[in-house]
């Protein structure tokens, strides 16, 4: 077979090899000229990872709302770049919009793996220092028992789940997510103004971020948020009880 090799058959080859590694091809119709951006894309995007920004910016509907966030988006690639816009996303109005998540290679999990067990490793030999008698202890057996509910609510609801590792998921849940959403910079931000609405955008925002980092290791808990909305309110709703009422001071 004669290859194609005008303009067309180039672009040809380029789109059906993009497309056959995970690219999603776009609709010429979808293409907003005005802002140089795929509206349809775009708008699913941000759904995807960053829901609570829909109803902030008026996504789906339009309206003066959007074509400012549209219009600080243009007004930023033009006087930023692509690839700074990409690589760290856009201030519009209080908020903050990451417009990219890359996935790491095999080789960068095999290095924080590693690190993450040397910490483990050099904590294990670690001399363990006793809990200091008649200090918080109540708040402790308080916070205890809060995690205690929280993992029975988890199983009572989500246990007929088949997951591979109920103990670890157990353990992102009460532990490591809400500790990664409750450093993020803009929550953090957000919960010292003392402004609930703005801060649960922002926590929202944030737990977007930190379950999409969790696809490679934690598919199963990535997709249980992806694709099952009970759990994913339950999760929003439990993480945001857990990190908000610590507020910075």
């Amino acid at each position: 077979m004669k290859t194609d090799t005008s303009e067309y058959g180039l672009e040809s080859l380029i789109v059906k090899h993009m497309t056959s590694t995970g690219w999603i091809a776009g609709a010429p119709s979808d293409y907003d000229r005005a802002y140089a951006v795929d509206l349809v894309q775009l708008c699913e995007f941000i759904k995807t990872t960053q829901e609570p920004l829909v109803e902030a910016f008026d996504l789906e509907e339009g309206g003066p709302s959007r074509l400012k966030f549209l219009a600080r988006l243009q007004g930023e690639i033009t006087k930023r770049g692509t690839i700074d816009v990409l690589r760290n996303g856009i201030k519009s109005g209080p908020h903050h919009v990451d417009l990219f998540y890359g996935t790491p290679t095999p080789g960068s999990y095999r290095v924080e793996k590693h690190a993450a067990m040397q910490i483990q490793l050099a904590d294990e030999n670690a001399e363990i220092e006793p809990v200091p008698t008649g200090v918080g202890g109540s708040g402790a057996e308080a916070e205890l028992d809060k995690l205690s509910n929280i993992v029975k609510a988890f199983n009572d609801q989500f246990g007929n789940i088949p997951w591979a590792d109920s103990d670890r998921v157990n353990k992102l849940i009460t532990e490591d997510i809400p500790a990664k959403v409750d450093a993020d910079p803009a929550y953090q931000n957000a919960k010292k103004q003392g402004d609930k609405s703005k801060a649960r955008i922002e926590h929202d925002a944030a737990l977007g971020r930190v379950i999409l980092g969790l696809l490679n290791d934690d598919t199963e808990l990535f997709k249980q948020w992806s694709d099952n909305a009970g759990f994913k309110r339950w999760l929003a709703d439990t993480v945001f009880g857990l990190t908000y009422d610590n507020r910075i001071a």
